[in-house]
């Protein structure tokens, strides 16, 4: 980039590192924080050319070359002016909205949500580049607490026959009724190893205290929700085993948590649902949903109606919004897909303000 004459002195951190003044200025410059650590100079570099060598290449080169001329000199002087050219040429709200966009694909949990490269306004003592103690590239979430939800359950089921849990039944005499009744009184014994395992994974996993987690019949109590068993039967040998959770209001703020407590429970539910805090009139909602891009599948106003957009599928009620399609971890905490949170979110928007 530059011939040996022309060559200027290259602050190396890594050499230079006891010289507190020029150390402190070269560590307030990062890349937007992602939820990790601090990049590296070698990983700065790495990445950079995944996007733009040439680019990176050069803004790195600039910086450095600007780094090295503060570094030479003592004069405060110079330090301003060092800092008025970073600001203007490589550390402006422009030129970080670069390093943004770059580092913001679409494989990212970030691609398109709102960034907010700061920059700080006022110097005492240290030339300040950035305000990099506020993450740049803001974390995804959705707040459940917008909506006026009251309960969030998640379904999954198993395939199982009644000689599972019937394991003694000779005669096939009796109604597929009554079958259903006795399997689900005798869920309790045919899960309980399962169960068991599932209370203390919950305690050293999802740091429920082990006092507040019940074994409860063909379930689970934990504080503000529970895990439970059913059987449904498809004929009198058949059938399947309905596995949900629900999660009240007070556990919408930990939505990490929820995920977490849902694979201690080895769930990988397609389905949930919603459950609202009051009733809703459907027929308003039927043209708004498609006006989103939700083809209407059913329509059975004023009881319900369905309506899907690709593999995801949403039945309204009065009651409840059920969704199947996305998993828990695609809508739910730090490593929630942003597309995917925005679909649900599409429809959650429908729903009037919590009063």
């Amino acid at each position: 980039m530059f011939d040996s004459a022309q060559r200027p002195a290259v602050f190396d951190a890594r050499k230079e590192i006891s010289i507190q003044s020029a150390y402190t200025f070269i560590a307030m410059i990062s890349l937007p924080d992602l939820g990790h650590e601090k990049l590296s100079l070698e990983k700065l570099v790495e990445l950079a050319k995944q996007f733009n060598r040439p680019a990176g290449v050069a803004f790195l080169a600039r910086l450095n070359l600007y780094l090295s001329l503060a570094h030479q000199s003592d004069d405060p002087t110079v330090r301003i002016q060092v800092q008025q050219k970073l600001s203007c040429q490589v550390t402006s709200s422009a030129r970080l909205q670069e390093i943004v966009r770059a580092f913001t694909s679409r494989g990212r949990r970030s691609y398109q949500r709102k960034q907010n490269p700061v920059l700080a306004n006022t110097v005492q003592g240290l030339v300040i580049l950035g305000d990099f103690t506020a993450p740049l590239l803001l974390a995804p979430s959705m707040d459940l607490d917008e909506y006026p939800v009251a309960r969030l359950e998640f379904h999954e089921v198993e395939n199982g026959t009644v000689q599972d849990v019937l394991t003694n039944i000779k005669r096939w005499t009796y109604t597929q009724k009554y079958l259903e009744k006795v399997v689900n009184e005798n869920l309790h014994e045919y899960f309980k190893d399962r169960l068991g395992r599932f209370a203390a994974r919950l305690s050293a996993k999802a740091k429920i205290p082990l006092a507040e987690i019940v074994v409860e019949d063909a379930g689970l109590l934990f504080p503000d929700g529970g895990y439970s068993i059913s059987h449904e039967a498809y004929d009198k040998k058949k059938g399947i085993f309905h596995h949900g959770v629900s999660f009240e209001r007070e556990w919408f703020d930990r939505p990490d948590q929820m995920v977490q407590i849902l694979e201690c429970l080895e769930m990988s539910p397609e389905e949930v649902k919603f459950e609202l805090s009051e009733k809703r009139q459907l027929e308003s909602m039927v043209a708004a949903i498609q006006a989103r891009g939700w083809r209407l599948e059913s329509q059975l106003l004023p009881k319900e109606f369905v309506a899907n957009r690709g593999s995801i599928r949403v039945h309204f009620t009065p009651t409840a919004i059920r969704f199947e399609g996305f998993l828990p971890g695609e809508i739910l905490g730090s490593q929630a897909d942003p597309d995917q949170q925005s679909l649900l979110e599409s429809v959650l928007r429908l729903l009037p303000k919590p009063r």
